[in-house]
């Protein structure tokens, strides 16, 4: 359904030149920049170029356009990276490449990447003049949680080549530490810039021989290529009008590529207050900067679409309470950006938020959040909701149902667990590591097995019951020769119900996949996944392994089942992730962080695990787009870690930063819900302190909002 063109939409159409539009949350900014396609078409201009952050919002756009009537031949809608992905294909004689070069995905980019800084290390490691200097560094890459030196220089090369000038930002941090005693913090940050570009010159110097290029080296390739008058302006007069959809989320380096294009005629939409993707350079820097300069110059204009059509009026005005402040100085949730209630459907009663402040004897916020969570969906299910999506009075359903954590990782096995206890389908749209999935584990189990015939993995295989073995089985073969390994008991067993078992292990040689594939029909593994608590999950990850498989097999003709089983293990040892797949379902509820469901709604939200606290994140090494990377130093005498002014410096700018990306997080859980949410957490006073629970309590403050008809704060005390 469209959304109608109101007086706000109407004026956006009117302004001529640059624009960005300021359009909070259920507004329609999507609608808004299709609004202005079908105005653009309309007076007959061409070539349009649309971009935005995702496949999905490219695939919507394209739809709605051709709904609309128009051929797609006239409008180019594509993500940042595929634009810039043109760029290099059309401009391929200008790179280093001879030809075309293929992708490298993030697991695999990662890899070469860790591989070739172990190679720096260890040349370093002999031949870097100042010893003292080089294993005072290695032991501070070492000393942090959960860190390692090799993820410590990769960190700062990847934050490095997603700006603009790379070189430069390097060069800047080193000078931050020349004025700083001890002398030797300036040499730990030179040497720093010497392996970090060490690594760059030998990883593209890598990708460019083997034809391969990683998405960071997309949006690099084009920018340098912009740089060139004449491609410059080929692109610029190839497209009549550049608009940009969810303009919050711009990187320093995609803004640059944004700014070189402009000819007065750049189209912005976006929200401030849901800027919420800083650890993917993202900034709300970018979005300020060019209100700052529309404010103060006739280079553009800004403008508000405020009128909200997603939600409920209840929580339209429960979300500007609790945001809204006429002195707020970061320019976020001023009096302009407050929400208008827009819908013109007839709600039925006024529902109020619900806030449910948990408690037990058991003192286990994880497991009280939980429980709450499935005790409201269980009160919900099969009762009568409002549905405004669909304007109808209708029983509740599991996929009307949307929970919402800000992150999931402490979270998601308990949730899990708990799920399939009481019978409730759901479905998690976090991406997760699948390696770490458990049916994946089990898999790579069997595939060691057969090739390396260990026993550990022969307990697995047989407790597992693959082939209808048993762990009786197993002490069969065992009791066969007590010192012997279990693969010569098998091999001496005259038992024929291991006859069959025997024949796979003659089947490892040769491509990896095939062999791969073969032992997954052999070993009838998808029986022992329909085995398992959620099986849809686990069967999906399953084929999302072996698409893995097949495309790492083609990047790797000539790996063997040993090669691949010795970069599985380079994989989890250096914590490389290989993502698993979002999996959905008809009719189930939905667990997602926050990140995950931006630009989603559902009928019912309920935001769970509130109380947990906001913590200043002070990371071993840190980073700013602007200052550069901050340091520690390692004082190898002492053994212990000093900090440096210019890393404080950092860490207090981007503690600010993380406090007010969480408040925007916040913002952009509320306003997923359509007709009804439910806000659960901790109900103590240290649960509440610097949380998001305290956060919403706190700003309960707008006198002139009946309170008893907005919300109910409710103690809820549970007993399991």
């Amino acid at each position: 359904m469209d959304i109608k063109i109101n007086s706000q939409t109407r004026d956006i159409l009117d302004t001529k030149g640059n624009l960005l539009i300021q359009a909070s949350a259920g507004t329609g900014k999507t609608t808004v920049l299709l609004h202005k396609i079908d105005q653009l078409l309309a007076e007959g201009k061409e070539n349009l170029l649309v971009l935005t952050f995702s496949n999905a919002a490219v695939n919507e756009v394209k739809q709605r356009i051709k709904d609309k009537g128009y051929f797609l031949s006239g409008v180019s809608v594509f993500t940042f990276h595929r634009f810039c992905w043109n760029i290099i294909q059309e401009n391929i004689e200008l790179t280093p490449y001879k030809k075309v070069p293929s992708v490298l995905d993030e697991s695999s980019a990662l890899y070469h990447k860790t591989r070739l800084i172990k190679e720096i290390l260890e040349e370093k490691e002999n031949t870097y003049p100042e010893k003292e200097i080089f294993q005072s560094l290695i032991s501070y890459a070492n000393s942090g949680f959960n860190a390692n030196q090799n993820s410590f220089f990769i960190s700062i090369f990847d934050k490095g080549v997603s700006l603009p000038n790379f070189k430069d930002w390097l060069a800047n941090s080193v000078s931050a530490y020349a004025n700083i005693t001890p002398v030797e913090i300036y040499k730990t940050a030179k040497l720093i810039e010497e392996i970090v570009l060490e690594l760059n010159d030998r990883y593209s110097k890598f990708k460019i021989e083997n034809l391969k290029i990683d998405f960071s080296d997309m949006e690099i390739y084009a920018y340098n290529l912009l740089s060139n008058k004449g491609i410059l302006d080929f692109y610029k007069n190839m497209y009549e009008y550049v608009l940009v959809d969810e303009y919050q989320d711009t990187s320093y380096l995609q803004e640059s590529i944004l700014f070189s294009l402009e000819r007065n005629n750049i189209f912005c939409v976006g929200d401030l207050k849901q800027a919420i993707y800083g650890f993917r350079n993202a900034t709300p820097e970018i979005l300020q900067n060019r209100f700052s300069l529309y404010s103060n110059s006739q280079k553009g204009t800004n403008k508000y679409l405020t009128a909200n059509y997603r939600s409920s009026e209840n929580i339209v005005n429960f979300v500007n309470d609790i945001f809204i402040n006429p002195n707020d100085n970061s320019g976020f949730f001023t009096d302009e950006a407050k929400l208008i209630y827009g819908r013109d459907i007839n709600e039925p009663g006024k529902t109020p938020v619900e806030i449910k402040l948990v408690s037990s004897d058991k003192n286990d916020s994880v497991i009280e959040n939980t429980q709450e969570i499935i005790n409201t969906i269980k009160s919900l299910i099969g009762q009568p909701i409002f549905v405004s999506e669909e304007n109808t009075i209708r029983p509740c359903k599991y996929s009307d149902i949307l929970v919402l954590s800000p992150r999931l990782v402490s979270y998601k096995n308990t949730l899990c667990k708990e799920f399939q206890k009481n019978r409730i389908p759901y479905t998690i749209s976090q991406k997760t590591n699948l390696l770490k999935e458990i049916e994946i584990q089990n898999l790579i189990s069997v595939f060691k097995l057969l090739t390396f015939k260990t026993d550990a993995d022969f307990i697995n295989f047989f407790h597992k019951g693959f082939l209808g073995l048993s762990d009786n089985d197993l002490m069969e073969i065992k009791n066969i020769d007590l010192k012997s390994s279990l693969y010569n008991n098998v091999l001496l067993s005259t038992n024929n119900k291991f006859d069959y078992f025997k024949t796979l292990f003659d089947n490892v040689d040769g491509d990896f996949f095939k062999v791969a594939t073969k032992l997954i029909i052999s070993t009838n593994f998808y029986q022992y996944v329909k085995s398992m608590s959620s099986p849809e999950i686990a069967e999906e990850n399953v084929n999302e392994f072996i698409f893995w498989m097949n495309e790492l097999s083609l990047e790797n003709p000539s790996w063997t089942m040993t090669d691949f089983l010795l970069y599985i293990d380079d994989l989890n040892i250096n914590k490389i992730q290989v993502k698993s797949p979002n999996i959905s379902f008809e009719d189930a509820v939905e667990i997602s962080t926050i990140h995950s469901v931006k630009g989603a709604a559902s009928s019912i939200v309920i935001l769970a695990f509130t109380d947990s606290r906001i913590i200043a994140n002070k990371p071993q090494i840190s980073f700013n787009a602007n200052l550069g990377f901050g340091i520690k130093y390692y004082d190898t005498q002492k053994r212990t870690l000093g900090t440096t002014p210019f890393k404080e410096q950092i860490d207090d700018l981007n503690a600010k930063n993380d406090e007010s990306e969480e408040f925007r997080l916040l913002y952009v859980a509320l306003t997923r819900a359509r007709d009804r949410l439910f806000i659960i957490g901790k109900g103590d006073a240290k649960s509440i302190n610097n949380s998001l629970l305290g956060f919403i309590l706190n700003n309960l403050q707008d006198q002139n909002i009946p309170k008893s008809s907005l919300f109910d704060i409710r103690n809820v005390r549970l007993n399991f």
